[in-house]
């Protein structure tokens, strides 16, 4: 198998982050679920990220390619709709802002 020239170098894909932001509606015990659920956070992780999301209202759960945080948002919100939570997260490309 060839190696691909200088000029045929494959480019890493872009990264998108999925946002949440804090809710007053929504449960911290909704959040860790969904951290633990979707992300594969262990509990320790997710009562640090509730402290966090508490402090800040607004923050990075994770980078991934678009597929992949695609996927995990349409779980999120099948999540949130299933257990009637006024759930927020969102994609951002990385370096956007």
């Amino acid at each position: 198998m060839a190696t691909p020239s200088k000029n045929q170098q494959l480019k890493p894909p872009k990264l998108f982050q999925l946002l949440m932001e804090k809710q007053e509606s929504v449960p911290d015990a909704f959040y860790e679920f969904v951290w633990q659920h979707v992300f594969h956070k262990e509990p320790v992780e997710t009562e640090s990220l509730a402290k966090k999301l508490k402090t800040d209202r607004n923050i990075c759960i994770g980078k991934y390619t678009y597929e992949v945080a695609e996927t995990k948002l349409k779980r999120i919100n099948y999540m949130s709709n299933k257990h009637k939570h006024d759930f927020k997260c969102r994609l951002e490309e990385v370096g956007t802002k």
